[in-house]
């Protein structure tokens, strides 16, 4: 054993001054995290008093603690399994005064997908401003010229075709 030992001195001796550095390194990194969250905590008493905090802290346990169980239960992927269940099932809904949440607002849809929303909201407007025109032009075909639109603003009969 003695043998061995001199043999595997410096590898021994490497390797716990790595562990070494290891341990001093998780240690301050410890303590740098418990001083940032002091330093939160401070700056959150500053502008909440203490039943804010807790309503706060209630707030924060009331929208997270359904997804808390679901990790414990199935893990992480059982997390998002469930995630996509749910944006999936909201999507393919008929019904639109259900109490569920607009399904492209979960936090899921708004992380992995911004530039599709960005596009879908572009178009929305898009969209919007046609049937608005569509609207006007049918209004003023039906009222005689009293309400005159600028030429600009008017729909041709082609696009008016085209847009239905």
């Amino acid at each position: 054993m003695a043998e061995w030992l001199d043999n595997n001195r410096n590898a021994l001796e490497t390797a716990a001054n790595q562990n070494y550095q290891g341990l001093v390194e998780n240690q301050l990194e410890a303590k740098a995290e418990t001083l940032r969250k002091e330093a939160i905590q401070e700056q959150m008493l500053l502008f909440l008093d203490e039943f804010q905090v807790n309503g706060v802290i209630a707030s924060w346990w009331d929208e997270i603690q359904y997804d808390l169980k679901t990790i414990a239960a199935q893990n992480f992927n059982g997390l998002i399994e469930g995630w996509v269940a749910t944006i999936t099932t909201d999507l393919n809904s008929d019904d639109k005064n259900s109490n569920s949440s607009d399904p492209l607002s979960h936090k899921l849809v708004v992380r992995l997908l911004p530039d599709y929303l960005q596009e879908l909201a572009d178009y929305e407007a898009k969209k919007a401003d046609l049937e608005s025109k569509l609207a006007a032009t049918k209004k003023s075909d039906e009222e005689s010229e009293d309400t005159e639109l600028e030429d600009e603003d008017k729909l041709s009969e082609a696009e008016i075709k085209k847009l239905k």
